[in-house]
């Protein structure tokens, strides 16, 4: 090797050491490394080169040393430089650089320490910089983000850092930039309330205040500021130090904006139960002249009288209705938040009288409708689909007579005042009713008297039902009576034979509940009154039936002769034939012989004879005839008084081979005689030319039952 190259080497190797494995031992974070280089600088009188940036990396020692948290390092690097006399560049950025993003560079050494959090290292930067007359930068921002070292120390809630920062800047004249915004929006005060920190808050008041400095109150990220999110954190201080200061810097707080959750001062305020800040808020807006939205709704749909009954904080609601009868502002009482509440149901469910009766006496002043059925709510399609008393039926429902009174007490008022002209009393009465609660009734009928008004008991809702319908509907035999003495003390006469929409009517009903005395009842009251009762008519509903039809299926042989001697002295003629209005199959002597119900039939029967009416014995579906469900129930009379009817009118009844098979299955001997001499007589062959279950003939069965009158008759069996 040439002695030129010798030098180059040697000069290679020194440059190596100076400008570029130094750098690289800090980026790796080797510790031992960087020791070994400077001790090896120092041997061979090589003086470093700490504040070159021109490198691969875009940085620098310190900086690197600080990147990695080392503080040992950074130690390291300023004895490094006090016995070399180097002054270190403190405000030096990271450059930009091929590892990097365009936009992720620009940090300088106090930047990173507050962003890594390290006190410690802070207090050595800065100890370092006053001894070697170097002015830290303090407000510089960092292009990626826009953070700068004062913020960055908020944002990561450290009191200590922004202390030293501040005790710096004065000792070196700078002034600190308070309101300066990262590229998001975010600044000091903002991000001190989020922390919910009163120390930081206050920190940032005085520094303000010493610089002359007016902090930004109204400021926005995301749509919060700081008089937000100091209220919904329920930090009282805080509120009072941020108003106080708006005070004093003649500041207007923003007091209605929201944020992207709908949230604002008041509501937040309310929905934390906190009524010293609602009334602190309250105070601030007569100082200031701003008028509070009281019916602004976050994204749930809620809003400050509805947050605060959902709360049960009477209080609150008193404040808020004092308020707005100040400001002359009609409260929403009937809007439903995305939960289905709403004032009054609210008020209701925390079963709270003294609630109710706030939102009462604030609603009939403002001449305001409470009840939400009646309300705008509702489309005009919808209000004849609903209960248009959803509120009281809510008090009825859970039998409270106190709370009952109230609403009720208003719902006159509604009537009285015309606030709604869809509101009926007839409805309450109704109500009362369908909850089967007589002192709600009783409670209505005094209410009526208070009022001189007389309650119009025929009067239907969009149902058609009335009182005395829904009374024996409800088998409440008590309201039933209390509605006809009212009636006969008002002199009304009940209505009897309306219908519902079902079609359903007081008789079938009282019928339906097998309720005889409610019958009994309603015949008394109908031939006091001279009315007749309906007797025949389908109803749509159940079973599809009518009041004979239905006693039969009720297996009630005392309302059966009750209703034929009602019909007999009113001289109604009783419809027997009439079919139920579901599978058309079943009618009253039919389902009794299904039943097995002899008195039944015996009755049926009897009416037929006694009234000429002629019994469709011949019309009857094979499955489902009259004479098939004798044989197969085995009743000997019922087969004997159908296949006498039969001859006596002259009614031809179709005789099935599967008839005698049923009957000697059952070893009936006396039903197979009937049947074959019915048979017989009406010229019936009877096929029996199969067997019983592909085994047994039929003919074996006959043999042994027929054997013993094979002189008495001659058959005709087809084979």
């Amino acid at each position: 090797m040439y002695i030129d190259d010798i030098v180059i080497m040697y000069y290679f190797k020194m440059y190596l050491i100076k400008y570029f494995l130094l750098d690289v031992a800090t980026v790796i974070n080797n510790i031992e490394m960087v020791r070994l280089l400077l001790d090896y600088a120092k041997s061979n009188s090589i003086i470093l080169e700490l504040n070159d940036n021109n490198n691969k990396f875009g940085c620098y020692p310190l900086y690197v040393a600080i990147e990695n948290k080392n503080i040992e390092m950074v130690q390291l690097l300023i004895d490094y430089t006090k016995k070399n006399n180097i002054s270190l560049e403190l405000n030096k950025k990271e450059k930009e650089n091929e590892l990097y993003e365009k936009d992720n560079y620009g940090r300088y050494p106090l930047f990173w320490i507050t962003e890594n959090n390290n006190i410690e290292m802070v207090h050595l930067l800065i100890e370092y910089s006053k001894k070697n007359n170097i002015s830290l930068e303090l407000n510089k921002k960092v292009k990626e983000n826009g953070y700068y070292p004062l913020l960055k120390a908020f944002l990561n809630n450290n009191i200590e850092i922004p202390k030293l920062l501040i005790n710096y800047s004065n000792e070196r004249k700078i002034t600190l930039k308070l309101n300066e915004k990262d590229n998001d929006g975010q600044y000091p005060l903002l991000i001190a309330t989020i922390h919910n920190s009163i120390e930081m808050v206050q920190l940032l008041i005085n520094y303000a205040n010493e610089k002359n400095i007016t902090l930004e109150l109204n400021e926005k990220y995301e749509n919060i500021y700081p008089l937000l999110i100091a209220v919904s954190n329920d930090n009282i201080e805080m509120v009072n130090k941020l108003l106080d200061y708006a005070k004093e810097k003649k500041i207007t707080l923003e007091l209605n904006e929201k944020d992207k959750y709908g949230r604002y001062p008041l509501l937040s305020a309310i929905k934390n139960d906190n009524k010293e800040m609602v009334q602190l808020l309250i105070n601030y807006t007569e100082k200031t002249n701003i008028i509070l939205k009281l019916n602004s709704e976050d994204i749930n749909e809620c809003y400050p009288i509805l947050s605060a009954i959902e709360n049960n904080n009477k209080d609150i609601v008193n404040l808020i209705i004092n308020y707005a009868i100040e400001k002359k502002i009609d409260l929403e009482l009937n809007k439903i938040d995305n939960y289905f509440e709403y004032p009054l149901l609210s008020a209701l469910k925390k079963n709270n009288i003294e609630i109710v009766e706030l939102l009462i006496d604030y609603a009939i002043k403002r001449k305001l409708n409470l009840f939400l059925s009646i309300s705008d709510e509702l489309y005009e399609e919808d209000i004849s689909s609903v209960s248009i008393l959803v509120e009281i039926e809510y008090a009825f429902h859970r039998n409270d007579l106190e709370m009952s009174k109230l609403l009720i007490n208003y719902y006159e008022n509604c009537i009285n005042l015309k606030i709604n002209e869809k509101y009926k009393r007839i409805d309450l009465v109704l109500s009362a009713i369908n909850h089967n609660n007589i002192e709600m009734v009783k409670l209505l009928i005094k209410n009526a008297k208070k009022h001189k008004v007389i309650l119009e008991l025929n009067e239907k809702d969009h149902e058609l039902n009335y009182p005395l319908l829904s009374a024996i509907n409800y088998n409440n035999i008590k309201i039933v009576k209390l509605l006809i003495k009212y009636a006969n003390k008002h002199n009304e006469i009940l209505e009897l034979n309306d219908k519902n929409k079902n079609g359903a009517y007081p008789l079938f009903y009282a019928v339906d509940n097998n309720n005889i005395e409610m019958v009994h009842l309603l015949i008394n009251y109908a031939n006091e009154k001279n009315k007749e009762l309906l007797l025949n008519d389908l109803v749509k509903t159940g079973n599809g039936t009518y009041p004979l039809l239905e006693s039969v299926f009720r297996n009630n042989v005392k309302m059966i002769k009750l209703l034929i001697d009602y019909a007999n002295e009113h001289n109604i003629t009783l419809e027997l034939n009439k079919k139920e209005c579901v599978h058309e199959i079943f009618y009253p002597i039919l389902l009794a012989i299904i039943r097995n119900k002899e008195e039944i039939v015996e009755l049926l029967i009897k009416y037929y004879n006694d009234h000429n009416i002629i019994w469709n014995i011949d019309s009857e579906a094979e499955d489902f005839s009259s004479i098939l469900h004798a044989i197969i129930n085995n009743n000997t009379n019922i087969v004997k008084w159908i296949l006498d009817y039969s001859c006596k009118n002259n009614i031809p009844i179709k005789i099935c081979d599967k008839y005698i098979l049923y009957a000697t299955t059952r070893n009936n001997t006396e039903i197979v005689r009937l049947i074959m001499y019915y048979a017989e007589d009406h010229n019936i062959p009877l096929n029996i030319n199969y067997k019983i279950f592909n085994e047994t003939s039929l003919l074996h069965f006959l043999f042994h039952i027929l054997f013993p009158y094979s002189n008495d008759r001659i058959y005709y069996i087809n084979f």
